[in-house]
C-alpha cells in the first residue's frame, strides 16, 4: 500500500523551499539516504534515513515511473511494469536540505489485477449441483473462494475451477464466487441465485384448528420443504370450500366434519410438490336458528302468526313485525303473534329468532292480504298540470279502500263535486288564483268481508280537506253576476291605490276584501260596510313588496276578482 502525505498545494512554494534549503545547506552539514526492500507484483517499500537536522526532517519522493509524488519517511509503491527507476528523495527542514538519487530495478512485475468472477451451473440428482467456473484474467496459483448460499462455509482451493455441493433441502440459494492470489489481488464476488428442485426430501402440510362461537372453526396451516411458499386449497366437509393459509369457517349445524387441505407449490421450470391431509372436527355449538311461521286470518283485520321455526329452545327471542309500520314485537319464546291491520291491503310481516349468546337466524318473510277490515283513512296529494292554466291534478293516497271504495271530489271553488267508484284520480280546472278548501271524501259501497247488498249502501265514510293554492291562473275570470263593476286605480301603483265597486244588487251590507299574492298567500283581508250599492275604499299596501297581487271581493251573491301590480 502506498503512504500518503497531502503534498504542498503551490509548485512554486514548493521550489522555494528546496532552493532556500539547498542554500542553508551551505552553512550546515546534513545528509538522507534511504534503503528499500521488494514486496510482490512490483511493490517497492522505501524507508529514509538522516542525521544532522537540527529538526526531524520532511521526506518527500519520486518513485520514477511519473505518478504522484510522495511524503512521509516509510513509503510503499506500485510499480505497474518491470524496469528500472530512478528514485529520488529530498530530505529537508528549516535549516537543511539533502537529496539523494538511487536506481531501483523492478523485475516482478507478471500480470495486472484484472480477474474477473464468474460461473455456470448443471444440476444432477438428489440436491447435487456442479458449479464451473467461467472467470477471466486467472492463472494457475489463481485461488478460488466458493459459498454454496446453505450456510456461511467457504470452499476454496488454488484452481479449484469446479465445485460439487450436494443440498439437503429444495428452495433458492444465493451462491457466491471470488479469486485470489498471493499478490493481494482479488477479484470482484459474483453471485447468482439458483432453485434447488431435486433435493431428496418431502414436502409435508398439515393444520391446526381453534373453535369459536356458533360453529365457527378457525384454521391454520403449516408446511415444510415446499421449494417456494405454497398455495392452499381447503374442503371444510359442509360442503363449503376455502382457501389462504388461515381460513375460517361458519359451520351451520352441529356434528362431525371430515376436512381436507391439500398443499401444493408451482414452479414454471420445474415440477412442484403437493402434500393432502384430512382430519375430523366435531361441532356442538352453531348456531342453528332457522325461522319461519304460518298466517291465519282472524276477524275484522286480525292475523294470526304461528311459528314453525327450527332449532329453537325456551330461552329464544322471537322478533314479529306485522309490515304496517307499527314496529317490530318481540318476547322470550313468542311462538304465537296476534295483530290487527288497520286497512285492507298487501303487507310483508317478517320474523327472526334470536338467544343471549347473539345467534340469530336470518330474517324470514311472507306477503299477506288483508280484506276484512272496515276501515279506511282518506288522503289525497295535487299538483299543477302546466298543459292548462289553473289545472290541478288530484291522486288519492287513501288507505283502506278497494274495488267497492267510492271516492267523491269536490274542488271547493263552488263548482259541482265529481264521484265514483274507485276514482282514484280526480282532474279540476279553476278559473281563479286564490286558496280553495278541497275535500276528498270516501266510504265503502259494499263491507269488505261481506256480500253485496241492494240500494246506495254507506258504510265507514271518511273525509279530508286541503287548502290548495291555485297561482297558475293567467286571466281574471268573470264575476258571477252580471250586476257590478269593480276597478282599481291607478295600476301599476307604489302600494297606494283605490278600489270602486258599483252597481251592486244590495244597497247596503257588508263584504269582504282578500288580498293574495302569486303564491296564493293572503297578504289581507278586510270586512267593509257597502252603501247605496257601491264600495269606495283605499288601500295602503306600500309595506308590501312589488309584484302582482289578487283582489277578491265577496258580496252575500257575487264574487268579484281583478289584479294590480305593484310598482316601486
Amino acid at each position: 500500500m502506498k503512504s500518503f502525505i497531502p503534498k504542498p498545494k503551490n509548485l512554486f512554494l514548493a521550489l522555494v523551499l528546496i532552493i532556500s534549503m539547498a542554500w542553508s545547506k551551505q552553512t550546515q552539514a546534513c545528509t538522507a539516504n534511504f534503503t528499500y526492500t521488494y514486496g510482490p507484483n512490483g511493490q517497492v517499500n522505501f524507508s529514509a534515513t538522516y542525521s544532522g537536522y537540527n529538526n526531524t526532517p520532511w521526506f518527500w519522493w519520486d518513485a520514477g515511473d511519473a505518478n504522484p509524488y510522495m511524503w512521509g519517511q516509510n513509503v510503499s509503491h506500485q510499480y505497474a511494469s518491470n524496469g528500472t527507476y530512478t528514485v529520488t528523495l529530498i530530505a529537508y527542514d528549516s535549516t537543511c536540505t539533502d537529496t539523494v538519487k538511487i536506481p531501483v530495478t523492478v523485475s516482478n512485475v507478471y500480470f495486472n489485477c484484472n480477474m474477473t468472477a464468474s460461473f455456470s451451473t448443471t444440476f444432477g440428482n438428489n440436491g447435487q449441483v456442479t458449479f464451473t467456473s467461467t472467470s477471466l484474467g486467472t492463472y494457475p496459483w489463481t485461488k478460488y473462494y466458493w459459498k454454496a448460499g446453505d450456510s456461511n462455509k467457504i470452499d476454496s482451493g488454488v484452481n479449484m475451477t469446479t465445485f460439487v455441493h450436494n443440498y439437503d433441502s429444495n428452495g433458492y440459494y444465493k451462491v457466491q464466487l471470488y479469486l485470489g492470489d498471493s499478490n493481494i489481488c482479488y477479484s470482484n464476488v459474483y453471485d447468482t441465485t439458483i432453485y434447488v428442485y431435486n433435493a431428496p426430501v418431502a414436502c409435508t402440510a398439515n393444520f391446526t384448528y381453534t373453535y369459536g362461537s356458533f360453529g365457527l372453526v378457525n384454521f391454520a396451516a403449516t408446511y415444510s420443504n415446499f421449494a417456494q411458499p405454497p398455495y392452499f386449497s381447503w374442503t371444510f366437509g359442509d360442503g363449503n370450500y376455502g382457501s389462504g393459509q388461515n381460513p375460517s369457517n361458519t359451520y351451520a349445524s352441529n356434528g362431525t366434519y371430515t376436512v381436507t387441505l391439500v398443499t401444493f407449490d408451482v414452479d414454471s421450470n420445474v415440477n412442484g410438490c403437493i402434500d393432502t391431509i384430512q382430519q375430523v372436527i366435531t361441532i356442538n355449538n352453531a348456531c342453528n336458528l332457522v325461522a319461519s311461521f304460518t298466517a291465519q286470518k282472524d276477524s275484522n283485520g286480525q292475523e294470526t302468526f304461528t311459528s314453525t321455526s327450527q332449532g329453537a329452545q325456551n330461552w329464544t327471542m322471537y322478533y314479529w313485525d306485522p309490515g304496517d309500520g307499527s314496529g317490530v314485537d318481540s318476547a322470550v319464546n313468542m311462538t304465537t303473534f296476534v295483530h290487527t291491520y288497520p286497512f285492507i291491503g298487501y303487507y310483508i310481516p317478517t320474523l327472526y329468532l334470536g338467544d343471549s349468546n347473539r345467534c340469530y337466524s336470518p330474517i324470514t318473510t311472507d306477503t299477506i292480504y288483508i280484506r276484512n277490515r272496515d276501515s279506511l283513512w282518506a288522503c289525497f296529494t295535487w299538483i299543477a298540470d302546466s298543459s292548462t292554466p289553473g289545472k290541478y291534478d288530484f291522486t288519492s293516497c287513501s288507505k283502506g279502500t278497494n274495488a267497492f271504495t267510492y271516492l267523491k271530489w269536490n274542488p271547493g271553488d263552488g263548482s259541482p263535486a265529481d264521484s265514483g267508484i274507485g276514482m282514484n284520480s280526480y282532474t279540476h280546472v279553476y278559473n281563479i288564483n286564490g286558496p280553495y278548501n278541497a275535500t276528498l271524501t270516501i266510504w265503502y259501497t259494499q263491507i269488505p268481508h261481506r256480500a253485496q247488498r241492494f240500494g246506495s249502501p254507506h258504510y265507514s265514510e271518511e273525509s279530508v280537506t286541503n287548502v290548495v293554492h291555485v297561482n297558475t291562473v293567467n286571466g281574471i275570470a268573470p264575476v258571477q253576476e252580471a250586476q257590478g263593476e269593480l276597478k282599481v286605480y291607478p295600476s301599476p301603483n307604489n302600494g297606494y291605490f283605490v278600489v270602486d265597486l258599483t252597481n251592486l244588487p244590495q244597497q247596503t251590507g257588508k263584504v269582504e276584501m282578500e288580498i293574495s299574492n302569486l303564491l296564493g298567500q293572503t297578504v289581507d283581508k278586510t270586512e267593509y260596510t257597502v252603501n247605496s250599492g257601491k264600495l269606495h275604499q283605499p288601500v295602503n299596501m306600500q309595506n308590501s313588496p312589488s309584484g302582482i297581487y289578487f283582489i277578491r271581493i265577496t258580496t252575500g251573491s257575487s264574487a268579484f276578482t281583478t289584479k294590480i301590480v305593484l310598482q316601486k
